[in-house]
């Protein structure tokens, strides 16, 4: 059965090398996750569903010995952090090693910590699986640690898709972010955005469907009888994007 772990501070579960290569001998590895989820400062933690790895944004301007740690895991277990980094503090910028363990059974478990804010997306399922123009939900975290920050903990969420007709399956960057409004359209924020910051617009149509056609272009006042006076009726506002 699960528990939580009563808190302990990060410099209290530290310990030795020794006392880490101690506390799993006689022991066996467990088949069985001993830790289900890590928690520092009251803050659980992002876990790599891949491969297990912990990470966490340490408070910037504040000391990485104070935070509580807490777990939440099988009944009877106990962790205990490697001491093989300098001083009783978290060390920025690098990889914890943690020992879960009970009576008979142990459990290793890395701990990356950053100075920089974490985002966590998180699907269903596999994306990689998904069919090509498959849409599903998506969860997004914002774990910020500057000190400026009004929220700790930013949730929102979104959707995720796989593009590409023929390239669905090809090797690309791992995603792209797209600001949209709930209902699925984006063009009135990018207009917005462009109105608020004055820049050049142009409209055109990237149809995939034909339902997409012919739903964004501009209009001039008066007919371009050259690319020249087209891009500077573009660069100096006169020229009005209209889209459907």
């Amino acid at each position: 059965c699960a528990q939580s772990a009563r808190p302990g501070t990060v410099r209290a579960l530290l310990c030795s090398p020794e006392k880490f290569e101690s506390l799993q001998a006689g022991r066996t590895p467990s088949e069985t996750a001993l830790v289900t989820g890590l928690s520092i400062g009251g803050t659980q933690l992002v876990q790599d569903r891949e491969t297990g790895v912990y990470y966490y944004a340490l408070p910037q301007g504040a000391q990485g010995d104070a935070p509580r740690v807490s777990f939440a895991g099988k009944n009877g277990t106990k962790l205990k952090i490697l001491q093989d980094f300098a001083g009783k503090a978290l060390p920025s910028g690098g990889t914890v090693q943690l020992l879960a363990y009970t009576k008979t059974e142990y459990q290793t478990l890395q701990l990356v910590c950053t100075p920089l804010p974490i985002l966590s997306l998180q699907v269903p399922g596999r994306p990689e699986q998904m069919e090509k123009y498959q849409s599903s939900e998506l969860r997004l975290t914002l774990y910020d640690n500057r000190p400026s920050a009004g929220a700790s903990v930013v949730q929102g969420t979104g959707s995720i898709h796989v593009r590409g007709i023929g390239s669905a399956r090809f090797d690309k960057k791992g995603f792209r972010f797209t600001l949209r409004h709930a209902n699925g359209e984006e063009n009135d924020m990018a207009l917005a955005y462009a109105q608020k910051h004055n820049m050049p617009m142009t409209g055109g149509s990237d149809a995939h469907h034909v339902d997409e056609t012919a739903r964004g272009y501009i209009a001039l006042e008066k007919k371009a009888e050259s690319y020249a006076e087209l891009c500077e009726a573009i660069r100096t506002g006169k020229a009005i994007v209209m889209h459907k």
